[in-house]
């Protein structure tokens, strides 16, 4: 939009934007797990052990709810032709600018071009932005702002489902370390201890046996003594 830039700088400006352009729509075909991330379709996460499902909302580079139904425009031929342009749609009354060579309409990414002999809607869609006049500089930067905002409210709430995704590993992850340790002490053995219990058992068992045998041999002594 700087009045001091010549047409020369414009284009350079413009060649590198338009690269810009084209890596951010690239972005489009990116996948994460063979998972495509940009392809406006849902993608459907399991955030807990029952099977819940969580549904990420899709997210699509190039379209999006922008437009409004919009009149038809006309012209009688009598006034030299005229762009204007805004970017937030209400409405448009064709027989209230019949005559006119200024049209106030708001659209979001739409240009209205009224001239002597018919009337046009320009496509100024993401794809189509360049810099090569402070007019197209100033359509692709008010589309960049609204583009900003909308980055801005899809990582909001990306945030927030990360967050509960980050809360719900954590509890995944505390959990499965507790029963780790449960497990532990179940199945894992202290082989000292264990010997030295096996061979005090095995000395009282024979402690008993032997005591169990002379008390069997009282009997038969008492006997014989009296016989």
């Amino acid at each position: 939009q700087d009045a001091t830039k010549s047409n020369k700088d414009r284009e350079l400006y413009d060649k590198e934007f338009q690269q810009l352009k084209d890596f951010v729509l690239n972005l489009e075909t990116k996948e994460f797990n063979e998972v495509p991330l940009f392809s406006g379709i849902d993608i459907k996460l399991t955030i807990d052990s029952t099977g819940t499902e969580f549904t990420l909302p899709a997210i699509n580079l190039y379209r999006g709810q922008l437009l409004a139904p919009v009149s038809v425009l006309k012209s009688d031929g009598t006034n030299a032709g005229n762009t204007s342009t805004d970017y937030y749609v209400d409405a448009v009354d064709a027989a209230a600018h019949e005559n006119s060579d200024e049209i106030i309409a708001n659209v979001e990414y739409l240009q209205f071009k009224d001239d002597a002999t018919a009337s046009a809607l320009a496509d100024t869609q993401s794809g189509h932005f360049n810099l090569k006049t402070a007019h197209d500089a100033r359509v692709a930067l008010v589309s960049l702002k609204a583009a900003i905002s909308r980055i801005a409210e899809h990582r909001a709430k990306l945030g927030a489902i990360e967050s509960r995704l980050s809360f719900t590993n954590s509890q995944l992850t505390s959990t499965k370390e507790n029963m780790g340790e449960a497990k532990s002490r179940i199945t894992d053995v202290n082989v000292a201890e264990e010997a030295t219990n096996f061979a005090r058992f095995q000395i009282l068992a024979q402690s008993g046996t032997s005591m169990l045998s002379q008390a069997n041999a009282m009997p038969k002594t008492v006997l014989q003594l009296l016989t």
